[in-house]
């Protein structure tokens, strides 16, 4: 469990951290999840319904893999796409 970092919310909050505590608080998140996230899981993570999550699958700068039917991102790629979309949402 992370203690004392929290990850941020928002955009503006995300610009207003120093450079690198984002960074340091993802990975320390990374650690406590699976290697690749499934739909199910990026539920229990982002405040969105499923239908949203499947729009970020059918992005083309958003990290996935399909293994038939099933769509999976690798956790760090994750993290580091919020990350990204955070900084250009400012």
């Amino acid at each position: 469990m992370m203690q004392g970092k929290v990850i941020p919310l928002n955009a503006k909050q995300a610009r207003d951290w120093p450079e690198g505590i984002v960074s340091e608080a993802i990975k320390e998140k990374v650690k406590e999840l699976p290697l690749m996230l499934e739909v199910k899981d990026i539920e229990k993570i982002l405040p969105v319904n499923r239908t949203a999550i499947y729009e970020l699958f059918k992005r083309e700068d958003f990290p996935k893999i399909q293994i038939g039917k099933r769509l999976m991102t690798p956790t760090h790629l994750f993290f580091e796409f919020l990350e990204k979309e955070a900084r250009k949402a400012g």
